[in-house]
C-alpha cells in the first residue's frame, strides 16, 4: 500500500524529493518517516527530477561601453523626461522568448516594446524604434 502510494505521488509531483512525499503520504493518513521514504525511493529507482533551471541573460563581461548612471539623484517631475528600459524571458513550454520594454518614469507608462526569440540587438531596437514614434525622452536610461 505505501509503494502503490508513493509510486503513485512520485509520478504526479516528479520534482519532489523525499521530504515532502514523506508530507504529502502523512496528508493521505499514511503514517512513515523519511528515512523509510528515502529507502524506498532507492528500492524502487524514483529519483526526483531537478528544476529546470533558468537561461542565464546577463553577461557581465561584454566587451561593450558601460555608461554612467544619468538618473541617479535625479527628480523626475514631468512625462518624457525619463525613459527607462529592460529585458526579461517569458518561458513557453519548450522554449523561452524574450521582452524589451521601454518605459517612461514619471507616467509608469509603455512607451515601447518588442517579442523575440533570441537576445540579439534587434530586440532592444525594434522597441525603442516603436517607442521613439510616441515621443522623445530627454535622458534614455537602460
Amino acid at each position: 500500500m505505501l509503494r502503490d502510494a508513493l509510486i503513485e505521488l512520485a509520478g504526479q509531483w516528479p520534482t519532489y524529493g523525499y521530504r515532502r512525499l514523506r508530507i504529502m503520504l502523512k496528508r493521505q493518513g499514511l503514517a512513515v518517516n523519511t528515512k523509510r521514504v528515502r529507502r524506498l525511493m532507492h528500492e524502487l529507482g524514483i529519483t526526483a527530477e531537478p528544476p529546470k533551471r533558468k537561461p542565464r541573460t546577463t553577461d557581465s563581461e561584454h566587451p561593450f561601453t558601460r555608461y554612467p548612471n544619468l538618473v541617479e539623484g535625479l527628480k523626475v517631475t514631468r512625462p518624457d523626461q525619463v525613459w527607462v528600459a529592460d529585458i526579461t524571458y517569458i518561458r513557453l513550454r519548450k522554449e523561452f522568448i524574450y521582452l524589451a520594454v521601454l518605459m517612461d518614469v514619471f507616467t509608469r507608462s509603455i512607451r515601447g516594446w518588442h517579442l523575440g526569440r533570441s537576445l540579439e540587438h534587434e530586440l532592444t531596437l525594434v522597441a525603442l524604434k516603436r517607442a521613439l514614434e510616441r515621443g522623445c525622452p530627454k535622458i534614455h536610461a537602460f
